[in-house]
């Protein structure tokens, strides 16, 4: 049992299909610590209107009670995150160990992002 999984993968700009699956997702909950395990799904988006990372948190919500999206709105070209699992209580992340390069960067990036609520 893992205490999270992150999902990453891309084939192009697209996750490979077999990776948006009510099976997938299924099998990534069977393999989660059940008191606290989380999964954290790396979405792109291309716009505001780019549904990508709301189709995704609706077909986890079919598998966990608890759902969030950790966004940026208003920037074209982002990546958006889906929580799933045990990620009620979760804060805004901030940036705790800078690496050597582009440490502003990211920072900045991380305060743009909020919580939203999914749009169906």
């Amino acid at each position: 049992r893992y205490d999270a999984i992150v999902l990453d993968a891309y084939d192009g700009d697209n996750i490979p299909p077999h990776l948006r699956t009510l099976e997938f997702l299924e099998l990534v909950e069977s393999r989660l610590d059940q008191s606290r395990g989380c999964l954290f799904a790396n979405i792109q988006v291309m716009h505001d209107l780019d549904r990508a990372a709301d189709i995704y948190a609706a077909a986890a919500r079919l598998t966990w009670n608890n759902v969030r999206l950790l966004d940026t709105r208003g920037v074209i070209g982002r990546n958006a995150l889906v929580l799933a699992g045990n990620v009620r209580g979760l804060q805004k992340p901030d940036l705790l160990m800078p690496p050597q390069w582009d440490h502003e960067e990211i920072a900045l990036d991380l305060g743009y992002m909020e919580f939203r609520a999914r749009h169906s």
